[in-house]
């Protein structure tokens, strides 16, 4: 099982995250740092932070971006969180 916790900052999803890793052994990627990567090189001039992690859910490119964590981390487990942006 894969969840990726999405929300605005201070939303709860770090919290959540801790939860699921006490109660349930899931290990955690933080991929805030790598969205906010891909923000900096691939956003619109006029587009939030916010709006670009909206359009990379919508158009498949989070997919990429949480992959790209999960190689860098090189800890590959089968439950797993992925919190961020």
């Amino acid at each position: 099982m894969v969840l990726i916790v999405l929300g605005e900052n201070a939303s709860g999803k770090t919290t959540f995250a801790n939860f699921i890793v006490s109660q349930y052994g899931f290990s955690v990627f933080d991929i805030g740092d790598y969205v906010r990567t891909y923000y900096s090189v691939m956003h619109n001039s006029n587009e939030s932070l916010h709006e670009f992690a909206k359009r990379s859910v919508q158009s498949g490119l989070i997919k990429e971006i949480t992959l790209r964590a999960v190689f860098d981390s090189k800890a590959i487990d089968d439950r797993i969180v992925f919190s961020g942006v």
